[in-house]
């Protein structure tokens, strides 16, 4: 090692600045860490809303009758039976789409919060983001939006929106790059 001068005014030895500024180093490194770790899990959590329940092959069919059969029960008790009144379904979902869109809260009553939990019921609970945002870009899909275009609510046919809604891709080809 070469000599060195002595600061004879510096009461520390010289090795103590070098600490100080690896120490200073250490903690912005580390609070780079936490930072990223914390974006990390956001995206995981994102991320959680793509990844489809599995489901066992045989069962899959199953489970898409079942749904079927519920969500159109569900949707003509909506309609008074008529399979005609679509409009009666399609007004309440966009109501409730409007005010309730992202993040996805529903709450208790509400129809898309039914079919989320009827989705994530027979899904064995694996994933409730994706139920939610499968009812959420089905709708979407559908054209239920939270504005009213100028020709009034959507009309939709309520055995196809409940097959849609009962199988396990999503709809809109704009999330599969996604997936």
């Amino acid at each position: 090692m070469d000599p060195q001068i002595v600061d004879a005014y510096n009461d520390e030895p010289q090795g103590v600045h070098v600490i100080d500024r690896l120490n200073d180093e250490y903690e912005g490194a580390l609070s780079t860490i936490k930072r990223l770790e914390t974006e990390n899990e956001q995206l995981r959590m994102k991320y959680a809303a793509f990844k489809a329940p599995t489901l066992e092959r045989d069962k899959r069919w199953e489970i898409e009758d079942m749904l079927t059969e519920k969500f159109t029960a569900l949707f003509m008790e909506i309609c008074d039976g008529d399979e005609t009144n679509s409009r009666a379904l399609t007004s309440v979902l966009m109501s409730e789409y409007g005010t309730r869109m992202y993040p996805l809260k529903f709450e208790d009553g509400m129809l898309i919060k039914k079919l989320s939990d009827m989705l994530d019921e027979a899904t064995n609970h694996q994933n409730p983001e994706w139920c939610r945002m499968k009812v959420i870009t089905t709708c979407e899909y559908f054209g239920i939006s939270s504005g009213y275009t100028w020709w009034g609510t959507p009309e939709i046919e309520i055995e196809k929106f409940s097959e849609a809604l009962a199988r396990p891709e999503i709809n809109l080809s704009s999330l599969t790059a996604f997936i």
